[in-house]
């Protein structure tokens, strides 16, 4: 299996008000095509800034990071912005969909873009909108596709989120604290969907909580401490 990310002694500091502020103190990391690993660790240890770091969100201090071959900041703010959109799909806590739109306006929005790369080989607007159906229908919301954000309920909005992280069938999939501002019985469903949509569409899963039984339910489990990683074990349960 090989590799399709792999970071290089990251590290990312930050300056406010004349104060060195160092989070990431080099952290190198491997993640392996179709894996599902979950980053864990304190509130405030850098588990957001080194998703970010991963996703091409923001540039590092220090060290590399390679999406398969490709060595991410050496490209330019436009070749990074294609590169975010074609092979990396974001979910976060706030689900950040358009509330002008549709559900289904918000879940097409990425391949739109898409279509305007010349390296896109999306043919046409009926063509992500039939990808964006078949991906909102899967996911249990065929009835509310013409449906504002504020007139869907909170894991009704993670999951056209997620449909908009996946409707440009990217590489790897990078969620920062999913369902952390979600009830339980709601969190447990979106995990569930998580899991069986990167297994059966074979996606990378890179996963940011505070949740350890999301955490467990990884292939992986990376913990960060002051900055590193400190521990990066398998997971014993699926």
């Amino acid at each position: 299996m090989d590799d399709i990310i792999v970071a290089k002694n990251l590290y990312k500091t930050y300056y406010q008000n004349g104060q060195t502020i160092p989070v990431l103190k080099g952290v190198n990391l491997k993640v392996k095509k179709g894996e599902i690993i979950s980053i864990v660790g304190p509130s405030g240890v850098g588990k957001s800034t080194l998703l970010h770091l991963l996703g091409a969100l923001d540039k590092p201090t220090k060290g590399k990071v390679f999406l398969g071959e490709e060595e991410v900041y050496s490209l330019d703010d436009k070749e990074l912005a294609t590169l975010r959109n074609r092979r990396i799909g974001f979910l976060f806590q706030f689900h950040h969909l358009l509330s002008e739109f549709t559900a289904l306006e918000n879940v097409m929005m990425p391949g739109l873009i898409k279509v305007q790369s010349p390296k896109s080989n999306v043919q046409s607007h009926r063509e992500i909108e039939e990808r964006a159906k078949g991906i909102l229908e899967e996911m249990g919301l065929e009835k509310r596709l013409d449906h504002r954000p504020c007139e869907l309920s909170g894991g009704e909005q993670q999951r056209v989120a997620l449909a908009r992280a996946l409707v440009n069938e990217p590489d790897v999939i990078i969620a920062d604290e999913p369902t952390g501002n979600l009830d339980r019985k709601t969190s447990e469903a979106i995990h569930s969907l998580l899991w069986r949509l990167s297994e059966k569409k074979g996606k990378t899963l890179i996963i940011a909580t505070h949740n350890e039984e999301l955490a467990k339910r990884a292939e992986r489990m990376v913990r960060l401490v002051d900055g590193r990683t400190a521990d990066d074990r398998r997971s014993k349960r699926r």
